[in-house]
């Protein structure tokens, strides 16, 4: 539920010439109707501590996105960016690139150093917490200042310094919203239900 109020705030609204909708005041002319348009880049946390069955729990929430008309982009993230491709709905999340440590700055960057016209409307993380945002945090001080930073953190944005929309889904059973919110200062947390670690264990043997 979190997800979708998330994205309904961040949808925007685009009219596009329609040939087959006249216009009511005009109706020589052409009418327009709205298009409802979201690019969302969504993460996944692909380190040693996340396991395929905790990955696959958002691919139905992927496919719910791409249902509702968002251009949807992956990004597979362990200590560093894997791999970057657009989500189509023939796709599943069966391989994975990665399986290293944890750092959630190589997505951050990512947003960061985009086009302003080619960033996304919402950024959603998946991730079971354990990480953080060291590099990034860095990046922001050095080309803001770190009082501009600290202010910025102190309001408990829901977006990320660059103005982008950004919700964290931690996996149930792992780091907790009130832990992660030490590490990250900004953006929603949503709890994605999961299995324990022990019932994890017991699945794979």
């Amino acid at each position: 539920q979190q997800l979708k109020r998330v994205e309904a705030a961040c949808r925007k609204e685009d009219r596009e010439v329609s040939k087959s909708r006249p216009s009511r005041r005009h109706p020589a002319h052409f009418g327009r109707r709205r298009k409802q348009s979201l690019r969302v880049w969504f993460g996944f946390d692909t380190s040693g501590s996340m396991i395929s069955s905790q990955l696959s729990l958002v691919e139905a929430e992927l496919y719910g996105l791409l249902q509702r008309g968002a251009e949807l982009h992956i990004f597979q993230v362990d200590t560093e960016l894997k791999k970057r491709h657009e989500f189509k709905r023939h796709h599943r999340l069966e391989h994975f690139y990665g399986r290293g440590g944890t750092e959630f700055s190589p997505f951050l960057l990512a947003i960061r150093r985009a086009p302003r016209h080619e960033r996304p409307a919402l950024a959603i993380f998946f991730t079971d917490g354990y990480g953080g945002i060291e590099s990034y945090v860095e990046t922001i001080k050095s080309e803001t200042g770190g009082s501009l930073y600290e202010e910025f953190c102190a309001r408990r944005p829901t977006c990320t310094p660059e103005g982008v929309q950004l919700l964290w889904l931690l996996a149930e059973h792992r780091a907790t919203p009130e832990d992660f919110r030490e590490v990250v200062p900004f953006g929603h947390i949503a709890i994605l239900p999961g299995v324990s670690e022990e019932e994890d264990a017991k699945q794979e043997e």
